[in-house]
């Protein structure tokens, strides 16, 4: 009861956001625990009831965004109690772990369906683009360089956006997103079908003119299912000569729950009949059918009818998910069993591999997974090469062996398998395709092996034809390629935009502050310049003018007093001369006649500097 009722909570985006960057943070959380022989553990976990509550409360305490726990209780109350010793092991014991910050937000990919939309790659890229302007723009006051929204084509995988990963606004709303023209895949996750496609109808039709199925072995999601039949229907409309007939990319997966989810995505993203919609009845005439099929793909037989016309097949099986960068809720599970589910995973990878081999009409092969751990990838592949070689000879099986071979689709990329010693060689293990998302990739971690039959190459035909969106519609032209701007933009934290507009020549004394927006920067940034400087001016002569202006009040102040000191000895002079009798009536008199001159005085000065009130008041504090 409490499992079901566990599964069906909801989760926030800031609550699973902690929770991943908790788990990240568990190897060196474990490590501050059980230091000084595990003394803080036995303090903090005895009699606890919830030991992930725990964990989360310890990352938010010690690399936290805040540095605090939030809340209160009796567990906050134990923690904090031993606050100090925690901060002090957590110095020591990230530098014995050796624990990374976790690497800066990939950037968001978007594939364009052209199974579903007759708009072109760069006009998808306007559009999105000025979704997310808009968004930024409403809820600045502002408008400025912090505006501009770039987006780039992948320079390895065709149809491939990429956004910015700070963008800041949910496209998942976006009506391209809902009526199934847009995907969100990851870059590594299209490596798979990318390998597999590109190069196989060439193959095909110079050995045969049937039709060219493929399976995807474990199919669900469906994203790199329906990647296979976009990438499928792009190369047949490159051979429309050869007339091509009904291709069909069969979907299959085991797990009841998990082939509904294949079904809806397959209803979303792929048209009725396979053809892209609002396309002519030519682009039709060549369609891609989806079949999804609720089978395991370790019962289906080679010698089915229905797979006859197979060619090739992707090996996509499940695995740990160590490599899900962006997804460490799938690392913790492996750390949870060890090595004995690496052991049981490896056990089914090698299974399925070989029985892909076993179709004798396929030519090609893909096996990927989304893990970093030999064991699932280069080991398999050996250990499925040679198992499958050696029933191969034992059995007289008159078939063409397997050879492990280099996808050119993917021939700038830089990172490539490992050497195995008695197993691999590094001639094999550079064939082999290999992301890191912690080691700058900006992708997933990710392993595709392309395997191909050994067939003799067909005179005038090259084997693999290299993919690029530079290649394709002419989106080169117009799209810029993705060369690790978004990560250059965050390392350079008081740089300038790199996209926005350089000054001129004859305006290098503008402020850096001042923005270049859209055409006529130049322009307007001189202008900007000449209105300071006749500003700057205009407030120089009038300081010149009121320091002379002060300088007169001091002037007339100096005089005021020599004139009051003659006026007070004179009236002394008058006192001695007067009768002791009328001395009050004498003194009484002067006081009047002393206060009608003050009056007099303060009414002249005000008169003569009437025509600034600022000098006036000035006049009227030195008169009195």
């Amino acid at each position: 009861g409490n499992n079901q009722k566990a599964k069906g909570m909801k989760c926030s985006k800031s609550t699973y956001a902690t929770v991943c960057q908790t788990i990240q943070h568990k190897p060196i959380l474990d490590e501050i625990l059980q230091r000084n022989n595990a003394e803080l553990h036995d303090k903090i976990m005895k009699d606890c009831r919830n030991i992930g509550l725990v964990y989360i409360l310890l990352y938010e305490l010690l690399f936290g965004k805040y540095g605090s726990i939030r809340g209160g209780g009796a567990l906050k109350r134990i923690i904090m109690e031993n606050e100090e010793a925690l901060r002090d092991a957590a110095k020591e014991g990230k530098a014995v772990v050796g624990v990374k910050d976790p690497p800066p937000p990939f950037p968001k990919y978007v594939r364009v369906n052209t199974l579903k939309t007759s708009e072109t790659t760069h006009l998808v890229a306007e559009v999105l683009a000025e979704h997310i302007r808009s968004s930024i723009s409403s809820k600045r006051e502002s408008k400025g360089d912090d505006d501009e929204v770039v987006v780039y084509a992948d320079a390895h995988v065709p149809d491939l956006l990429v956004l910015p990963p700070d963008a800041g606004v949910d496209l998942h709303s976006h009506p391209y997103a809902s009526e199934g023209k847009i995907i969100f895949q990851d870059k590594s996750s299209c490596f798979p079908a990318l390998c597999l496609v590109q190069g196989l109808l060439i193959e095909s039709c110079g050995r045969n003119k049937s039709s060219l199925d493929i399976i995807d072995a474990c199919a669900s999601p469906g994203n790199k299912t329906t990647h296979l039949a976009a990438l499928l229907r792009q190369q047949q409309l490159s051979f429309t000569s050869n007339k091509t007939p009904l291709s069909k990319v069969f979907a299959l997966d085991r797990d009841s729950k998990r082939m509904k989810i294949l079904q809806d995505r397959v209803d979303l993203l792929v048209p009725t009949g396979g053809g892209t919609e609002g396309k002519s009845k030519k682009s039709k005439s060549l369609p891609v059918q989806v079949v999804p099929l609720h089978i395991d793909f370790l019962q289906t037989k080679s010698d089915d009818p229905k797979f006859a016309n197979v060619k090739a097949i992707l090996v996509d099986p499940s695995c740990s998910g160590s490599g899900m960068v962006n997804q460490p809720d799938r690392q913790l599970l492996h750390e949870e069993n060890g090595k004995q589910r690496i052991e049981s995973l490896a056990n089914f990878q090698i299974v399925a591999l070989k029985h892909a081999m076993s179709f004798p009409q396929v030519e090609r092969i893909v096996y990927s997974t989304c893990s970093i751990h030999e064991e699932e990838n280069e080991i398999v592949v050996a250990k499925a090469l040679q198992e499958h070689h050696s029933a191969a000879n034992s059995n007289n099986m008159a078939v063409s062996p397997w050879k492990i071979s280099r996808p050119s689709c993917l021939d700038s990329w830089k990172r490539r398998g490992n050497a195995v010693d008695n197993m691999l060689s590094n001639e094999d293990a550079h064939c082999m395709i290999r992301c890191d998302g912690l080691d700058g990739d900006e992708t997933n971690g990710f392993f595709v092996c392309l395997l191909k039959r050994q067939h003799t190459s067909i005179s005038g035909l090259t084997n693999d034809a290299p993919a690029s969106t530079a290649e394709k519609d002419n989106n080169s032209q117009i799209l810029p390629i993705y060369n690790g701007e978004f990560r250059m933009k965050r390392s350079t934290s008081t740089g300038t935009n790199k996209h926005s507009r350089k000054p001129a020549a004859d305006s290098v004394q503008e402020t850096p502050s001042t923005p270049h927006i859209g055409k006529g920067g130049k322009k307007r940034g001189i202008k900007n310049s000449s209105q300071d400087c006749a500003s700057t001016n205009l407030v120089e002569q009038k300081n010149a003018k009121r320091q002379k202006k002060e300088e007169a009040v001091v002037v007339s102040k100096v005089d005021a007093k020599k004139v009051g000191t003659v006026s007070s000895d004179s009236s002394s002079k008058q006192e001695l001369q007067t009768s002791v009798t009328r001395k009050k009536e004498i003194n009484t008199d002067t006081k009047r006649k002393e206060k009608k001159k003050d009056t007099d005085v303060r009414k002249n000065v005000g008169t003569s500097s009437s025509s600034n009130v600022h000098d006036k008041k000035k006049a009227k504090k030195i008169q009195w």
